[in-house]
């Protein structure tokens, strides 16, 4: 006997919402599940309610009004069975119609005066909680059901048929009232419901315009990624195309030079002759090895993985630089000075900034005036989400005029007179775009150069 009630309280537990969940599976929406779940409810406690009446009947012995009782309970039963068959409509108009007509026939047998009536009253809520907005068809045969009940209801009031004279019993007298409360609190309950059908599917109607708002950002986001993308592979080929055309004429010629040469090559020649042919293809060959030595450095700076990026000093990244270049500013006397605005470090990949100041400075060294020491300043600073370097000189400087285009090109050389294979700044553009960064020059023939690196500025951590 100690576990029989948590027993029976788990047991109704269980059979209540297996009956208020009847017809609500896994594809149901949140606002039908709602509207099913609630009619479910309604005819629950309505069978609940029902069956105090049919009790209060046969307790009178009035035979008819529990039999139109018992009719109704069975018809509330029907309506969640229906329910769970999954056949809405169908469970919705049994519940107009038996609840009307049952209601019909209790006033007629008791008497308009009991008050059962005032339940009708109610229908046009019945129809637009049952129904929604756009199932037009299924509310208009609704309310014809229910005009149809009222002209028979008016009627048979203005007859004033009542198969039971019951007006003089108390309990009686107290019908109308208890009828018009029980009413007003289904018109409450049926508001309450209505109410909160809507806000689900306002909730819902919130719900997925965000989620359509989330999924036409990501969209929109994949779209421009796509688009980067295809500007960078477009970038990218344009690239390729133009170092393919320029290992193409650089090859050309030592490879032309070495055919020919071979193909003056002759056992008849005098040995003199054969040698200088000799040293000839082993000078184009040298050349040749020496082009494609150029053209592994480039491909190798375009290859190279992004390292982990780190924090360092810039004082001490320049002084490192400054130490690889030592041979070259002792012999050429240059001058290097260091500018650092507010902070000293940075959060990137050092061996990658390394190789492009290591570049700049060997270039500003390189083309120093003659007779005139070189004097090169490195500058740090900060600039809203980015750091900028500005590494300016007194050398030689650029005919942008007739350079400008060119300035960043593969093998391209704006002083003859100086050893050079034009690669350096082509290495120096790639690595910094690596970085995401950007770099602009400012140049004068004979008044020095300045460049300006500009690099996104990244978190650590």
């Amino acid at each position: 006997m100690i576990g029989t009630k948590p027993i029976i309280k788990m047991s109704f537990s269980v059979y209540y919402h297996a009956i208020i969940n009847s017809g609500i599976d896994d594809s149901s929406s949140i606002e039908k599940s709602y509207k099913i779940q609630s009619l479910n409810k309604f005819c629950f406690f309505t069978v609940l309610i029902a069956s105090v009446y049919c009790s209060l009947f046969l307790n009178l012995k009035l035979y008819a009004p529990f039999l139109i009782t018992f009719y109704a309970v069975l018809g509330f039963v029907a309506v969640i069975y229906f329910n769970f068959k999954k056949k809405y409509v169908f469970s919705k108009f049994l519940l107009i119609t038996s609840t009307s007509f049952s209601v019909l026939l209790i006033s007629l047998i008791l008497g308009f005066s009991s008050g059962f009536h005032l339940y009708l009253y109610t229908s046009p809520l019945f129809v637009f909680w049952l129904f929604d907005l756009n199932e037009k068809k299924y509310i208009y045969s609704s309310f014809f059901i229910y005009v149809f009940v009222y002209i028979l209801i008016f009627y048979f009031k203005s007859e004033n048929i009542q198969l039971y004279q019951l007006d003089d019993q108390k309990w009686f007298l107290q019908l109308y009232s208890m009828n018009m409360i029980g009413n007003m609190i289904l018109m409450f309950v049926l508001f309450f419901n209505y109410s909160q059908y809507y806000n689900l599917l306002l909730e819902n109607l919130f719900q997925k315009q965000n989620e359509l708002q989330t999924e036409v950002h990501r969209r929109i986001e994949s779209e421009n990624n796509t688009k980067q993308l295809f500007d960078n592979l477009s970038v990218s080929y344009k690239k390729l195309e133009e170092f393919g055309f320029v290992v193409s004429h650089n090859l050309r010629a030592p490879l032309a030079n070495i055919r020919g040469f071979v193909s003056l090559y002759d056992i008849n020649n005098s040995p003199n002759a054969n040698e200088k042919i000799v040293n000839c293809i082993s000078v184009s060959s040298e050349n040749l090895e020496n082009i494609l030595s150029d053209l592994n450095s480039i491909l190798k700076s375009k290859n190279d993985q992004i390292e982990a990026k780190e924090e360092f000093s810039i004082n001490n990244l320049i002084d490192s630089v400054t130490s690889s270049l030592a041979k070259e500013i002792t012999l050429t006397e240059t001058i290097i000075l260091k500018k650092i605005n507010k902070i000293d470090t940075i959060f990137a990949t050092k061996s990658i900034l390394k190789s492009i100041l290591y570049n700049v400075l060997q270039n500003s060294i390189k083309f120093k005036k003659e007779n005139e020491s070189a004097k090169v300043e490195v500058e740090f600073s900060e600039l809203g989400d980015s750091y900028v370097f500005k590494i300016s000189d007194n050398c030689k400087g650029i005919d942008l005029h007739k350079y400008r285009d060119r300035i960043f090109k593969l093998y391209t050389r704006f002083h003859q007179n100086i050893e050079g294979k034009g690669i350096g700044l082509y290495i120096v553009k790639s690595q910094v775009e690596l970085l995401n960064g950007s770099i602009e020059i400012e140049s004068e023939l004979n008044r020095g150069t300045i460049f300006t690196i500009t690099l996104p500025k990244y978190k650590n951590g």
